[in-house]
């Protein structure tokens, strides 16, 4: 079984899309509509997916293409398909669509060191970049933060002083 998208250079109204979805409920058919370039653009496209039984993915991108058409006629063009196994549809479904975020205490935890610590190593090479800076703070993947953990050489004590500064007159 093959999990069939096609995505259209259209933006209907959610009655239609309620309609697309009943004429393809025998094959699973579900309707949805996203930004065309997601988060960067107001414009948005409709994605429909169906699921066939073919033999291979091209047979089974053209018995969708033909099922599909049939319901949604030829106005909207074509911008996009995609065939994947049911497996990976469900993997894909089932997987988060955001990693888990941590803020500066929380990596303070993680790295066991003072938050006022983690805004210092925000600033040294190797440490993860923010996903997002927020008002409240920057928060970072977990899991960027655990991989830096695993690899980040500890120095312990106060950082030293460039020599120059020593010989430094006021």
């Amino acid at each position: 079984m093959w999990a069939v998208t096609i995505t259209y250079d259209a933006d209907p109204a959610v009655e239609a899309m309620r309609h697309l979805e009943q004429e393809l409920m025998t094959h699973d058919g579900s309707v949805s509509r996203r930004p065309r370039v997601l988060y960067a653009d107001d414009t948005m496209v409709t994605d429909v997916t169906v699921f066939v039984d073919e033999v291979d993915p091209v047979l089974a991108l053209q018995h969708a293409k033909k099922l599909v058409s049939e319901v949604v006629g030829d106005t909207a063009p074509i911008i996009a398909s995609e065939v994947v196994d049911e497996e990976l549809y469900f993997e894909r479904a089932d997987a988060p669509t955001l990693p888990a975020l941590v803020s500066a205490p929380e990596v303070g935890d993680i790295l066991d060191v003072s938050r006022q610590r983690v805004h210092q190593l925000k600033d040294t090479a190797g440490f993860p970049a923010p996903l997002y800076v927020l008002r409240s703070g920057a928060v970072w993947a977990e899991d960027a933060i655990r991989s830096f953990a695993r690899t980040w050489e500890r120095k312990p004590g106060p950082r030293q002083q460039p020599i120059i500064a020593a010989f430094r007159t006021t």
